[in-house]
């Protein structure tokens, strides 16, 4: 059994819950009652100003020893917390930061980890869910003299571009699936192939959008008005700017101005809501944008288009939102950030060729890269309109996506990454 170490540099509850590293001496509110887990002191920690917090990691916890306790085993590795730098019989020893949100909000504990790297201790800065361009926690280790003793496990597929260190890129779209969506015949079983491909087509498109905030998705709800395709689609967008609307930033882009001069001269839209089923009983909460699963919505479109958490960010990262159609066997297109395409085929996906996303990658220009994605998808819709079907891809593959997606397991993907930390 390979062991590693996670040193917890301070202790409370009886030293029996380990505090997030950098914070010293806080006290747990007497109005808040913690249980013997951790789940307790998470949602304290949450709901406090304190950045360093605690993340996934302690919900799979088990403690009932002092300054010590067991967070991961699976297979041949064994992950565990303790007081110690240095634990004995441990194979790799880390100083383990999880921030609350982002790395770039951990800025007043730097210093001391600092002197934690001066000490020659290993640190690793674990974001499971979200990645960003962090300016000032890049700066602390490019400058740091001990950079080659900082690891960090992250969803940004592109990190080594901005910081020195050890990366391990973490895919987040494979994150608790497990839970998530069944092929099982229940009201919420992803759509099979079979149901996809004997299903009626009553839509083209099935879009889910939630935040049209976003600049991408803020442009391309313009896109879908200017090509009418919004009504006789499946197509939502949720929440609408009202505000700072000149703010987006248009580069001087022709059809991008055209986009923002319409959507200022009009009223705000409302809530853009797919179609449901009218007989549900009322157990689906939010068919719009739920994490259970809807296969109608699916069986019933010829395709999905995606549009990611990231596009015109420095970093890279795909989320949940592409593992959808992925997940329900359907045709899809991503709008996201560059090689979105590449990190879904290096983990073994098959990604349709419905857009040139080769050609689309090579626009450095994000501005330039949408407009050329706006273009790629008419294209694609005229092809439909022309032909009465999808230009010609693989279904086997898309099976086989399904599949694949459905096969993964949480305990199996935090091996395959801590794993990693192991050399």
């Amino acid at each position: 059994m390979k062991l590693i170490n996670f040193y917890m540099e301070n202790w409370t509850g009886d030293d029996y819950l380990p505090l997030p590293n950098g914070v010293f001496n806080y006290k747990i509110p007497e109005d808040r009652t913690v249980t013997n887990n951790y789940i307790g002191i998470l949602d304290i920690l949450r709901d406090s100003e304190i950045q360093s917090s605690y993340n996934e990691i302690f919900l799979r916890s088990h403690w009932g020893t002092k300054k010590y306790a067991k967070t991961f085993e699976h297979k041949d590795l064994k992950i565990v917390f303790s007081d110690q730098p240095i634990l004995d019989g441990a194979d790799e020893n880390f100083y383990l930061v999880t921030p609350k949100v982002h790395m770039e909000d951990l800025e007043e504990y730097l210093p001391h980890y600092t002197t934690i790297l001066e000490k020659g201790i290993k640190i690793l800065f674990i974001s499971f869910h979200e990645s960003g361009h962090y300016k000032k926690f890049y700066n602390w280790i490019n400058t740091s003299k001990h950079s080659e003793n900082i690891y960090t496990i992250t969803p940004c597929y592109n990190i080594n571009d901005f910081a020195k260190g050890n990366h391990i890129f973490f895919p987040f779209l494979t994150y608790d699936l497990d839970n998530n969506f069944k092929m099982n015949d229940s009201i919420f079983s992803v759509c099979k192939r079979e149901q996809y491909e004997t299903t009626p087509k009553l839509k083209t498109i099935l879009s889910f959008n939630r935040n049209a905030k976003r600049d991408h998705r803020f442009w391309f709800y313009n896109f879908c008005k200017k090509e009418n395709i919004i009504d006789n689609n499946y197509i939502s967008f949720l929440e609408f700017p009202d505000e700072h609307v000149l703010g987006y930033n248009t580069m001087g882009i022709n059809e991008l101005q055209e986009y923002r001069n319409d959507y200022i001269a009009n009223p705000k839209p409302g809530e853009i809501s797919v179609d449901i089923k009218k007989t549900d009983p009322g157990y689906v909460e939010n068919l719009l944008h739920n994490w259970n699963n809807d296969s109608f919505l699916y069986a019933e479109s010829l395709l999905s288009i995606v549009t990611e958490t990231k596009f015109f960010e420095r970093d890279i990262m795909i989320s949940e939102k592409v593992i959808r159609p992925i997940a329900n066997c359907h045709p899809f297109i991503v709008i996201g950030p560059r090689y979105t395409n590449t990190i879904l085929e290096d983990m073994g996906f098959y990604v349709p060729p419905f857009i040139n996303y080769d050609y689309l990658n090579n626009e450095e220009f994000p501005w330039l890269r949408l407009v050329k994605t706006f273009e790629e998808i008419r294209k694609l819709l005229k092809y439909i309109d022309d032909n009465g079907e999808l230009p010609p891809f693989d279904m086997d593959k898309i099976e086989a996506n399904q599949k694949l997606l459905l096969s993964f397991q949480k305990d199996e993907e935090l091996y395959n990454v801590y794993s990693k930390l192991i050399k």
